[in-house]
């Protein structure tokens, strides 16, 4: 009997202790972000309702609530325009990558035929890799 054989036991008890301790973990997070949440709305509403209450005597009760309306208009579309501009960002990295990642393969593929003439099995096996690495996939689709 090998002698890591004997290790798969303690190995298994392990992974299933961390996975029971991260699954707890997980649940404690769940919870306090949920009661977190549940705070953050009720402080918003009331802040809602106290920014209403200080404008109306200045704005009247509709000049308030449009002006509380047009204001957090203001903020959401603020917010989206930082929402595009993190996913434009994020795109443009994917594809400098994918770039980057079709330059080493092309540059690769060149090297074949000088592998060929040494080692026919290594230069198949880098032209699969590379093939595969060429090929069109879900990955790129974002391109």
């Amino acid at each position: 009997m090998s002698p890591f054989i004997r290790l798969v036991p303690l190995a298994a008890s392990l992974v299933a202790t961390e996975a029971q301790q991260r699954v707890r973990d997980w649940k404690m997070m769940a919870i306090v972000s949920a009661i977190g949440a549940v705070l953050i709305i009720t402080a918003y509403f009331c802040l809602i309702a106290a920014l209403l209450h200080f404008l109306t005597p200045v704005l009247g009760p509709i000049g308030a609530a449009l002006a509380i309306a047009g204001g957090s208009l203001g903020l959401a579309l603020l917010l989206a325009l930082v929402v595009m501009m993190r996913r434009a960002s994020a795109r443009r990295k994917i594809r400098a990558r994918n770039e980057s990642l079709r330059r080493l393969a092309t540059t690769g593929l060149s090297l074949v035929p000088l592998l060929t003439r040494r080692h026919p099995m290594a230069a198949m096996m880098t032209a699969a890799i590379l093939g595969v690495a060429l090929a069109p996939g879900k990955s790129r689709q974002n391109d």
